[in-house]
């Protein structure tokens, strides 16, 4: 019997979006060129570090997380920045905090690195 739930609520802010794209040749004249130059919105940024940081403490040993397999086939998703056709996502934390859970931990020392063709989250 499960006497109570933890609930873990972070407020964080998204700030110093860098964005760094290769362009080829190919790129002008095609659909994509309207987007060579286009940020996300910040409503699929927050949608998907949600789901990284999520995915990435799903992870953990004696993983006993409610929602686990909500975020199971991140990065793939409706929303997010999935359909942006990014190759590699880096999310960090700028202030001196700790998360941790079960066997997992991260800091502003470290960040969490998305690779959409491996569909990989891992820390760095």
């Amino acid at each position: 019997m499960q006497i109570s739930k933890e609930l873990c609520i972070c407020l964080l802010e998204i700030n110093d979006i860098l964005e760094a794209k290769t362009i080829s040749p190919n790129d002008y004249g095609s659909e994509n060129n309207s987007n060579l130059l286009k940020l996300p919105n910040e409503e699929s940024i927050y949608y998907d570090a949600e789901k990284a940081y999520i995915n990435f403490f799903s992870k953990s040993k004696n993983n006993l997380l409610e929602n686990k397999d909500l975020y199971a086939s991140y990065p793939k998703g409706t929303n997010g920045l999935f359909d942006e056709k990014y190759e590699n996502i880096i999310y960090n934390i700028q202030d001196e905090i700790t998360l941790k859970y079960g066997d997992k931990e991260l800091n502003n020392k470290n960040v969490i690195y998305v690779n959409r063709k491996l569909k990989t989250v891992e820390k760095k």
